[in-house]
């Protein structure tokens, strides 16, 4: 397989939803389903967890400024002031465990999300704005891509089947 530029990605991924949004009525899976996919209620839940964790990580910055300003008045070395039972190092170390678990969460949710074929051009969809979400403006993060590749080839195969669309038309 060719390798496609990351821009390129980007570029096809943001102008699907304007292809799909004109096609009129939605598509015949999705009238049949008549009810809210588990695609979406997943990557809603993923994006409200992701806020957790963001949440999360903010505040241990908080209390690591509080305490490096808390070990410069004691006169101690940030390493000694983490170890220490200092409020805001028992806080962090507390924290840590949270942001861990967290973390787990997203990318178990991420892959289970992967794995769960989309039966709708929304759920396509979603799969390729969550892929985005996780990727974030830097380097390649764990499942970004393959929500992206998943959600392309899911669309394709929807769009096939709805309109008798070639989806090699969309190379």
């Amino acid at each position: 397989m060719s390798r496609i530029s990351r821009r390129k990605l980007m570029m096809s991924a943001s102008t699907l939803p304007i292809f799909v949004s004109s096609l009129a009525g939605g598509s015949k899976v999705e009238r049949k389903a008549g009810r809210p996919s588990s695609i979406l209620a997943k990557v809603d839940y993923w994006i409200a967890a992701d806020a957790r964790l963001t949440g999360l990580q903010l505040r241990w910055q908080e209390l690591e400024t509080h305490l490096f300003a808390e070990a410069g008045r004691r006169d101690m070395s940030c390493e000694s002031a983490m170890r220490s039972s200092l409020p805001a190092a028992v806080q962090m170390r507390s924290l840590d465990e949270e942001v861990i678990a967290a973390r787990e969460q997203l990318e178990r949710l991420a892959d289970e999300i992967r794995q769960t074929p989309a039966r709708t051009f929304r759920e396509a969809i979603a799969k390729m704005e969550l892929g985005l979400a996780i990727q974030g403006p830097y380097d390649w993060r764990d499942h970004a891509l393959e929500l992206l590749a998943d959600g392309m080839a899911e669309l394709r195969a929807l769009l096939e089947a709805e309109r008798g669309v070639d989806p090699s038309s969309f190379r």
